[in-house]
């Protein structure tokens, strides 16, 4: 879930494990609660994230209690509380968010540079495949477009896996990226 947060565009910070909020539990009794993550992001807006799992999502007494938290959340800790369970993402979506988190961290801001520049003589719609032939940067190239992906300099479906097949165009708002 850390790597799928990680890839908002938007992203400021991510706190892990915040400190915990008082809530009144449907039992009437005042108790704590520990989010997994408080994220902020570049607007100021501040989501105070909870992680579960879906089939625990769904029960009824587990929704009373996420009511009661959602109730004691004050809006100087966050602005809106965010329940994140398995079926809010695909399996592919979070293997290209790892493979994002990894790319960013590893991939030269030279190289990146280079690669978007390459990018102006691009034809589009394409392919990754034919894009990673068009920068001839070799393996490093499939890493760049996947980071221009997330950066919002390519546009294509992240929620398959990111593959020498998948689609690539260029967003709507693509002169402001040049």
């Amino acid at each position: 879930m850390l790597f799928l947060l990680l890839a908002h565009r938007d992203l400021w910070d991510i706190w892990d494990q915040p400190p915990a909020i008082a809530y009144i539990a449907p039992d009437g009794r005042t108790r704590h609660h520990t989010f997994d993550y408080l994220v902020t992001f570049t607007t100021g807006r501040r989501w105070a994230v909870m992680v579960k799992p879906q089939v625990r999502a769904i029960r009824p007494e587990f929704q009373k209690e996420l009511a009661a938290i959602r109730a004691g959340l004050r809006k100087g800790y966050a602005d809106e509380l965010r329940l994140l369970t398995d079926a809010h993402f695909t399996r592919d979506e979070a293997l290209n968010a790892e493979r994002l988190h990894q790319f960013r961290r590893n991939l030269p801001a030279e190289v990146l540079a280079t690669a978007y520049d390459r990018l102006a003589a691009a034809t589009f719609p394409t392919t990754v495949g034919d894009l990673v032939a068009h920068l001839d940067m070799g393996g490093i190239g499939f890493q760049a477009i996947l980071v221009g992906i997330y950066d919002g300099r390519l546009h294509a479906e992240t929620s398959a896996e990111i593959t020498e097949t998948t689609k690539l165009s260029l967003p709507a708002n693509a002169e402001d990226k040049a």
